[in-house]
């Protein structure tokens, strides 16, 4: 079992490591234009940027969603009170039986009023 989860931990991080170097690289390329469109000078100068940010985009959708999908599920099945259950029909009203207060007192000791 812990192998498998080791393993499974691994590739998600190797995914990740993925998603993190792509988008790194996209950024660079959309710096590197940002920056060329900024200092040159013209009237015709425009910034073909659409691929970058486009990726960037779903990289960073694709990270917040594989995040969610990569996390650990745990369930939690609390223990049947068998005792209890005995007591419950399928009526619409439940009636739950508890003994009586014990009411012993001991030697010594004198009740507080």
């Amino acid at each position: 079992m812990a192998i498998e989860f080791m393993t499974g931990a691994t590739v998600f991080a190797l995914i990740n490591l993925t998603f993190f170097c792509i988008a790194a690289y996209f950024s660079y390329r959309l710096a590197n234009k940002l920056g060329t469109y900024l200092t040159t000078e013209g009237s015709d100068k425009t910034l073909n940027a659409k691929s970058e940010i486009a990726v960037l985009i779903s990289i960073l959708v694709l990270m917040v969603f594989f995040g969610s999908v990569s996390q650990p599920k745990l369930s939690l099945d609390p223990v049947q009170n068998r005792a209890l259950m005995e007591y419950q029909d399928n009526a619409e009203e439940v009636e739950i039986k508890t003994p009586l207060p014990r009411t012993n007192t001991l030697q010594g000791f004198e009740p507080l009023k």
